[in-house]
């Protein structure tokens, strides 16, 4: 039995590096263009997960999703739903831009509850 265990889920064989997972968005994503921050330089901490806890502990699972499935059920999810470069640029995708718009729209407040005029159904833009 299984109970209050947390496993990283995935397979051993789909680690990667940022730049490698980059590279995989570039392949499936029509006119993808890659850029580094200028004088960023290579990160050298080490991100490679093991997933020997959730094989051991939940004999027989296998993770069915690559790394560049969901790349790519992302890519077709997005185009499904229309989202484009510019809506994702103009922040109501971006967590914190979204947050000060709802603050300054005074639709939130500090503590990032409706406020008490909006309380009934929040509306967000």
């Amino acid at each position: 039995m299984v109970y209050n265990q947390t496993f990283n889920v995935g397979r051993n064989d789909e680690n990667y590096r940022i730049r490698e997972l980059a590279d995989m968005v570039a392949e499936i994503v029509p006119g993808c263009r890659i850029e580094y921050a200028p004088g960023g330089g290579p990160d050298l901490r080490c991100y490679r997960v093991s997933f020997d806890k959730i094989n051991r502990m939940v004999p027989g699972f296998r993770a069915a999703w690559t790394a560049r499935q969901g790349a790519q059920e992302l890519y077709d999810a997005y185009r499904a739903a229309g989202l484009t470069a510019n809506d994702m640029e103009a922040g109501r995708y971006v967590r914190i831009a979204e947050i000060r718009r709802l603050q300054k729209a005074g639709q939130i407040d500090t503590s990032l509850r409706w406020s008490q005029k909006n309380a009934e159904t929040p509306v967000v833009a």
